[in-house]
């Protein structure tokens, strides 16, 4: 809590020192319902193809061995608890707070800041790579990067950060809830399963996303929609640059 309190404080300082008021600053406004059911349904085949594609990047490598037994070390030693009320303040931490935390400094003041020329399809990218180094993890850095930039899709869209505190911490909820199956003892899915599941996630995200950016209206100004504006017909789908 500490750590994601200091994560807090560098945007918190940035709006103070360019006297941008906290809704201004950070896209804290109201979204359609739309926006919100989006964030919910892709948190599940995304997560998946995460997951699948960092099987298929360490399977790849030749150190990939060292690298799961590290990671399932690290595992171990984050769930090490001794009560109940320790767990649940570990799962508020890493699923509740990070994604509030994070999405207020990556799609909050980082995107506001790049977003200022208009340039979103720029912001976006340069966004998400950087939300991916912060984790400081070379075996997620693909996963995270599409990961962040999936959630500055979302405030490109909506005009709004909730979604995609939303659509963080579904992700990270179902991280935990998949933890049991990164134990040692757990079994490891082949080459060819972690292909075949990256290749069907990946499609089934894909094709929700698509859905989503036909049926919710194109932005404007800047990317801020229409406070509570219904989702209309559009065949539009790239973002502006």
């Amino acid at each position: 809590i500490d750590e994601l309190g200091a994560i807090l404080a560098v945007p918190l300082a940035f709006a103070m020192l360019l006297r941008l008021g906290l809704r201004e600053a950070f896209g804290l406004r109201s979204a359609h319902w739309s926006h919100y059911v989006m964030a919910g349904l892709g948190a599940v085949p995304l997560q998946v193809f995460g997951g699948a594609v960092m099987e298929i990047v360490i399977e790849a490598m030749p150190s990939g061995a060292a690298w799961r037994e590290m990671i399932e070390s690290s595992l171990e030693n984050m769930l090490a608890t001794d009560t109940t009320s320790e767990l649940i303040m570990l799962i508020f931490g890493g699923v509740v707070l990070a994604a509030i935390c994070e999405e207020i400094l990556f799609r909050g003041m980082i995107l506001q800041l790049l977003t200022r020329s208009g340039r979103w399809r720029t912001a976006i990218i340069i966004s998400s790579v950087l939300f991916a180094v912060f984790h400081l993890d070379p075996i997620g850095l693909l996963p995270r990067t599409l990961m962040g930039a999936y959630f500055g899709l979302l405030v490109w869209r909506s005009g709004s950060i909730f979604p995609a505190m939303i659509a963080h911490g579904a992700n990270n909820l179902l991280a935990f809830g998949a933890l049991p199956f990164s134990e040692s003892d757990a079994p490891v899915l082949a080459l060819s399963q972690a292909a075949l599941l990256a290749a069907v996630s990946g499609l089934v995200f894909a094709g929700l996303l698509l859905a989503y950016l036909r049926l919710t209206p194109r932005p404007s100004r800047h990317g801020a929609v229409a406070q509570q504006q219904p989702p209309a017909e559009s065949t539009d789908t790239d973002v502006a640059d």
